[in-house]
């Protein structure tokens, strides 16, 4: 997020960042006029009382993501899904 900031052309002043787990505070925060945030376009289903949800057409983000699982399974599906993730990941 940074990264794409800087990119717009200017420097977040950040003063609190709320990782995994912290969504449900960071939208009281927001709810309660202690700051605003960006957010992934899903949290919309979570709705709260005095918080507006606008898109930002022009935020071009990418996330990066890992499949992880138990080096000890070896079920079929687990197998295929793998592959299937391997073969269509970009």
């Amino acid at each position: 997020m940074t990264h794409a900031c800087r990119q717009s052309g200017f420097e977040p002043k950040l003063d609190l960042s709320i990782r995994s787990g912290g969504l449900v505070t960071l939208l009281s925060l927001v709810a309660t006029g202690m700051g605003l945030s960006v957010m992934p376009a899903h949290t919309q289903i979570l709705h709260r009382e005095g918080i507006v949800h606008r898109p930002i057409p022009e935020l071009q983000l990418k996330r990066f993501i890992a499949l992880v699982w138990n080096k000890n399974d070896s079920s079929p599906i687990l197998n295929n899904f793998a592959e299937f993730f391997r073969s269509n990941s970009i």
